[in-house]
Formats: structure tokens, sequence, C-alpha cells
């Protein structure tokens, strides 16, 4: 099964293609979603040597995080889905983030959460070690 994740909800665009556990290619950019996301997901197509029609599965970012990013990322991947009858799967990061707060690092977690706020991300948060494209 060939899946195409992307996660485009920050200053950091991630997107990856996978067939089934194996990772085929991925990227990360820091840049603005609107003029970044389509052409690193052609380069994700390209590095990988496959064809959006021939993915079976699209997952997105759901937030939280840059609407506009988000929106970029949702309404291709919906509009590809359609029209190829993929599998669209989203996620939102802070459910990801509550699966990773095991009770023998709740505390460590929470000391980390309590450093986010609006001028912060996850990277300077030190939380990027579990959302990282890096290790996939």
């Amino acid at each position: 099964m060939l899946s195409l994740i992307a996660d485009s909800s920050s200053e950091w665009i991630k997107i990856g293609i996978f067939q089934d556990d194996k990772k085929l290619f991925a990227i990360e950019k820091e840049g603005m979603a609107l003029e970044n996301f389509f052409n690193l997901l052609a380069k994700v197509c390209d590095g990988a040597s496959v064809k959006i029609a021939k993915i079976d599965e699209f997952i997105f970012c759901e937030g939280t995080g840059s609407v506009l990013g988000i929106r970029c990322a949702s309404v291709s991947f919906f509009t590809f889905a359609y029209l190829s009858n993929a599998k669209i799967y989203s996620y939102n990061i802070f459910d990801i983030a509550r699966n990773v707060c095991t009770k023998q690092n709740i505390l460590n977690c929470q000391k980390q959460m309590t450093k986010i706020n609006a001028k912060n991300s996850f990277e300077n948060a030190g939380l990027n070690k579990f959302f990282s494209v890096k290790g996939w």
C-alpha cells in the first residue's frame, strides 16, 4: 500500500511517501505552505518515482497550526482521493502528544508543554523529537 503523509501545519513542511512501512522518500523544508507545499509534493513524488494517481491513502495533519497550511494539504488530498478512490485520513498533533505522554514520562511532557505559548513551536519546546520527519 502506498501512503502519502504531509504535515504543513507549521513553518516546517514535511511530506513523505511510504510503501507499507518502508519510507520511499521524505522531505522537509522551512517555509510558507502556500509557496512551498505543491513544489515539495512534486519533489516527493519524483523522488519516490510515484504518480499521485497510484497513492492508496493520503494522510495529513489537521492541526493545530497554520490554517492555510492545513488547507493546502487537506484540499489537495481530498481532491486527489476523490479522483482516485483512495482513502484519506487526518490526525491531530495533540492526540499524538497525549498518546506519547505515558505515565513514565508524563511529568517531563507536562514540563515541556508549559513552555509552549504563542511565540513557541513544538520544535522550540523540545517536542520535535516526537514529531519530526527525521527518523521516518
